[in-house]
């Protein structure tokens, strides 16, 4: 008998491919003939995209620059130390 897997393995971790390999060896082990059937859906993929380096460098800088500027403004009498 063949049996087709409709599976997202794409996934940067090893949970994903176990489970894949999982999936394919026990109907293999049967006699079946396995095929795996890749989900290609854009909303998943972008959730598993490799790091993107210089975009957490720029969020980094951002975020320095805004405590440098609440630090600037407190040390000016801007702001007042409440809340920030």
């Amino acid at each position: 008998m063949k049996i087709g897997i409709v599976t997202f393995h794409r996934a940067t971790n090893c949970s994903a491919i176990l489970q894949a390999y999982a999936l394919v060896s026990y109907p293999k082990s049967l006699a079946h003939e396995t095929e795996f059937i890749d989900c290609k859906s854009e909303g998943m993929a972008s959730l598993f995209r490799p790091i993107n380096v210089p975009s957490i460098i720029q969020k980094v800088k951002r975020l320095l620059i805004n405590i440098y500027m609440i630090l600037f403004l407190k040390k000016e009498g801007f702001i007042e130390n409440s809340k920030y």
